[in-house]
């Protein structure tokens, strides 16, 4: 399996994606325009940048865009931006990348610890972040999605030097939550992880300021 999101899953994911946007920005007047069916590569990132947090930071933006319908979306792409209720978010550490996918390090508010097995979307994470430049820091919105999971087309990256010690201990980590419950590939209300096939939560320092960003 690819570590990207096949053509035509990208583009139904850009497409509810950006309804859901451009609702959002219609109920907080955040960006002057954000259309909700923009032609590929049309609008600013920073555009994007500046509505995205504020949609996920307010959940009842969510509920609304699912009660009220208002793009008309179908009783399947409904459901799949219902399912974003169970999104994954905050700051984490990108690990390691696969041949199907890259390893994301979460530390949930019980202080445990996750791995999830993310996919780009046109753009293989490789790519956008070399495997010479991990483990990073990101802050992400990890999305399910076709039965995978991806990202809300943008992550902030932070220029964080790791020491051999911070180093092992992210890789201990790792190591015992992919032990514990497996790589999770799949955002259930309940987590159903891919079964661990060899032994792997962070005690991290989380950075002020995000420098950069990564998206597609």
């Amino acid at each position: 399996m690819p570590s990207i999101l096949t053509q035509d899953e990208t583009a139904r994911f850009y497409r509810l994606l950006f309804r859901l946007l451009a609702y959002a920005n219609d109920r907080l007047h955040l960006v002057e325009s954000l259309p909700a069916e923009p032609p590929p590569g049309s609008v600013d990132p920073n555009v994007v940048a500046k509505v995205r947090p504020a949609l996920w930071n307010d959940p009842e933006i969510l509920e609304q865009f699912i009660a009220e319908n208002p793009a008309g979306l179908s009783p399947a792409d409904l459901s799949t931006v219902a399912s974003w209720r169970l999104r994954v978010s905050g700051d984490m550490v990108l690990m390691r990348h696969l041949k199907r996918h890259s390893l994301f390090l979460h530390g949930d508010a019980r202080h445990h610890d996750h791995v999830y097995g993310v996919v780009g979307l046109t753009t293989p994470l490789d790519e956008l972040i070399p495997s010479g430049a991990l483990p990073c820091f990101v802050r992400a919105v990890l999305l399910p999605f076709e039965g995978r999971i991806t990202y809300d087309t943008q992550f902030g990256s932070f220029p964080v030097v790791f020491g051999g010690g911070a180093r092992t201990s992210m890789r201990e980590a790792t190591r015992r939550a992919i032990a514990r419950e497996g790589v999770i590939t799949t955002l259930f209300d309940s987590p159903r992880p891919e079964p661990a096939k060899r032994p792997a939560s962070v005690g991290f320092r989380r950075p002020r300021k995000p420098t950069a960003g990564a998206g597609e």
